[in-house]
Parts: C-alpha cells; structure tokens; sequence
C-alpha cells in the first residue's frame, strides 16, 4: 500500500518543502534588507508652524498600577501642550485609574457597560463622544506604556508628508535577565527591525499593532473604525488595505510597553491574540488574494502573503510538514523535496542569528540560543489551543 502512494508523498513532500522555502525567502529577505536600513538615532525635527491638533486616546481597564506613568510620559511630549488633548478611557473600571488620570490634570471619560466589553468598543465609544471636538488626528496609546517624547512630533511630520495612518515602533520593556523576557524582547525588537522597518522603506504597509498608531480624522470619517474582535488592530488593518490605504511604520519614535513577566502570565494574552488571529486570517487572507487578482494589484496579494506571516512559526509548521513527507519522498522530485529543506532550514538558521543580534542589546545572547527551542515549543502549544477555539471569546485581564 505505502508503495502504491509513495508518488504522491513524494509529491506532498516537495509541495510543503517549496512553501516552506519561499515563505523562509520571504522573511530572510526582509531581514537582510532590514539589517542594510538599519536606521541611526532620530534627528530632532522642528515644529511645524501650523501643527496638527492631536487626540490622544489611552484606553484603560483597572490600570491604577500603570496609568500615572503613561501619563506622564504624554503630557512631556516636545510638542506645543496646547495641540493636543490626553483622555484615558476608563473602561469598566473598579479602581482608583479614573481617579489618578485627573489628579495629574488629565481627562478621564468613564465608560460602564458590561455587557459590551472589549478594546474595539470602547475606543468606538470615545471616538462618537469626540466628534464634536476639534482635532486632526487621534493617537492610540496603552494604558501600560511609556511614550517617546518626539512621538507627536514625528506622526506630525508624516501627517504633514501626506500619512493617513500610522503605526510607531513598539518595543517590549526589558526588565530582567530572565529567559522568558529576553526572548519577548529580541523578538519583539527584530519584528521592529527585521520587518516592518524594510517594509516601510519598501513602500510596503505596515499593519498596526494596537499600541502607538495614528490615523487622520479624514481616514476616521472615510473608513470609520469598526473592528471589535478579540484582535481589532489587525481587524481595522486589513479593512484599511482593502480599502487602498497604506499604513506607514514610525521607526523615527517608540512606544515602550511594560510587558508580562513569566510564562503563565504571558499565556492568556498570547492565546487571546491567536486565538483572534486565526479567524482574521480564514476571513481576510481569501479577499486580499481574490482583490490582488481581480483588480491585478501585487500590493493587495503582498498584504496577503505579510498577514499569513504575522507568526513566524507557519514558516516552522511548513518546515515540518516538509520533514514529515520527506520520509517517504524519492527519485528525482525527492532530491529536489531535500535540496529545498536543506536551504530553508539554512535560511531559518540565518534569520534567527539576525534575531539574536537584533534583539540581544542588553540580552544574554547564550541565554537565547539556549531557550529558543523552547520558547518555540511554548508558541506551538499556544497556537494548538487556539486553532482548536480554547477561550476564543473569553476576554482576561492581562498581569503584569
């Protein structure tokens, strides 16, 4: 019986190798071309004469433990204090954040509506309250975060470039020397890096990430928000690609989040965002190919091939798969099947040096090689359970 079938794994050998091999290309290709772009210190940038007016919305959920220092950066912005206006979103709180935010001069709209929760909805929420005020643009900001203070005048200088939407480099806080935040942080640091960075210069989108993007009150009035998914940043993303507009990557500022600190604190907010992920994909990867074909558009398939590789361990899964058939994979179509395994794990290995370098400033760089593997083992479990549909819609407060 295997002898009868043994064409066909062989076939299904070099199917998965080849997808294995360009989506390997594809994200080696970005970090090379990231690692030769690698930007210098931002330049200071003088203020405009007729600066953009800035709503700066930080949505907040029980965040008394953090909210004091988020504010703190923003209202230290070098940028004129009379362009732009900070409101935190207390969101369903039964904590003093309210009560902090205006202690520090700061406007806090209270939200209570339990049976409407989410990030999506309340930033909605904000958005139909600001409508009568005057700005011309609203940033995004967490409730756990500490803000570049050249932020607003670098999403100014884009407006003024002809941005409609923004999303700035976003950094995780490195704390300590333990594995688990070192490898949070060199992979959050070689996302900023080794992807997002070459796209921007690419003149490729960026996707927004949830945390210090910008979008013109023009882009709000065009493609209102209406993304209220688990993941409604990628959600809101894709709407704006469908529609023909680019989000520009900020690599000139930062925002830096206090993230979480050990693996079972970690584990609901990354099942969360797969969990959400996934669905995103099913639904908007078919559009984006389908418009890319109909309307003969590469950047729409492009978005396509960039949302398929949000995480980089599809590339491990097809990897896998690729090994798995290989068992079975003969004659001249298995010896192709091997050479292109051969260089895609070659290119794998090299991303992952490029990772280590990118992200090991302050890291132990042994300590990442060493608990790689089992940080990717940690990811894999994660994204079992999600593809399953575990606590897909359960919303959890992320510890830190």
């Amino acid at each position: 019986m295997l002898v009868s079938i043994a064409p066909l794994l062989t076939w299904f050998s070099l199917f998965f190798s080849a997808l294995a091999f360009l989506a390997s290309g594809y994200v080696l290709f970005f970090a090379l071309y990231g690692r030769r772009v690698a930007q210098f210190p931002p330049v200071s940038l003088p203020i405009n004469t007729n600066p953009t007016r800035f709503l700066v919305l930080v949505p907040a959920h029980n965040e008394e433990n953090c909210i004091a220092a988020t504010v703190a950066s923003l209202t230290a912005q070098q940028y004129p204090f009379d362009r732009y206006k900070v409101v935190v979103i207390a969101d369903n709180c039964n904590d003093r954040t309210a009560q902090i935010v205006r202690e520090m001069g700061a406007e806090a709209w209270e939200r209570q509506n339990l049976s409407d929760r989410g990030k999506g909805q309340a930033l909605r929420w904000a958005l139909d309250r600001a409508s009568g005020m005057a700005f011309e643009a609203v940033v995004f900001i967490d409730a756990d975060t500490t803000v570049d203070s050249r932020l607003l005048l670098q999403f100014d200088n884009k407006i003024k470039s002809g941005a409609n939407a923004m999303q700035v480099r976003y950094d995780f806080e490195l704390k300590d020397e333990q594995w688990f935040s070192i490898l949070s942080h060199a992979s959050k640091t070689a996302e900023a890096a080794l992807f997002w960075t070459p796209r921007q210069h690419l003149s490729l989108t960026c996707f927004i990430q949830g945390n210090g993007f910008c979008l013109s009150r023009n882009l709000l009035q065009r493609i209102p928000w209406a993304a209220y998914s688990i993941v409604e940043d990628i959600e809101y993303s894709i709407q704006l690609v469908l529609a023909g507009e680019r989000i520009h990557f900020v690599d000139e500022a930062r925002v830096i989040s206090r993230p979480t600190q050990s693996l079972g604190d970690a584990f609901p907010q990354r099942l969360r965002w797969a969990s959400g992920t996934f669905p995103i994909m099913a639904r908007y990867i078919p559009k984006l190919l389908i418009g890319g074909i109909m309307r003969v558009d590469l950047y729409l398939a492009e978005s396509a091939v960039a949302l398929a590789l949000t995480s980089r361990m599809f590339v491990v899964y097809l990897t896998v798969l690729g090994l798995a058939f290989s068992v079975f994979a003969s004659g001249p179509l298995g010896m192709v099947s091997f050479s292109l395994l051969g260089a895609t794990i070659l290119a794998q290995f090299v991303y992952l040096v490029l990772l280590i370098r990118c992200g090991s400033e302050k890291a132990s760089v042994i300590k990442t090689i060493l608990f790689t593997p089992f940080y990717l083992l940690w990811l894999l479990g994660i994204q079992l359970f999600a593809a399953v549909g575990f606590r897909r819609k359960l919303w959890v407060r992320t510890t830190r």
